[in-house]
């Protein structure tokens, strides 16, 4: 992979789901609810974000061709992609 060291972080921490949404900093006692700034609805997770968020649907669909992504075909989703879509939601600059 041809990226720097920061889109790589990113990359792998959205991947991994250590990175700073609000599940997992509600877990490591950093956040007080883990509940989804995009949607309300579901805890704020990586797999949430990237396959179903409601809140993202436009923004998953520009980026990543669908609206919705199964958490199986989430290996074979280029890391370009991923990175294009926190950048246009937004997230890019909280993670």
């Amino acid at each position: 992979m041809n990226m720097g060291r920061n889109k790589l972080r990113i990359l792998t921490g959205i991947l991994a789901g250590h990175c700073k949404l609000r599940a997992h900093l509600t877990n490591i006692g950093l956040e007080q609810t883990k509940t989804c700034r995009f949607c309300g609805e579901e805890d704020e997770t990586s797999i949430h974000i990237l396959t179903n968020c409601g809140g993202l649907v436009s923004h998953r669909l520009k980026n990543l061709g669908q609206p919705q992504i199964k958490e199986s075909e989430l290996p074979s989703l280029n890391p370009g992609a991923i990175l294009k879509f926190l950048r246009d939601s937004g997230l890019e600059e909280v993670l």
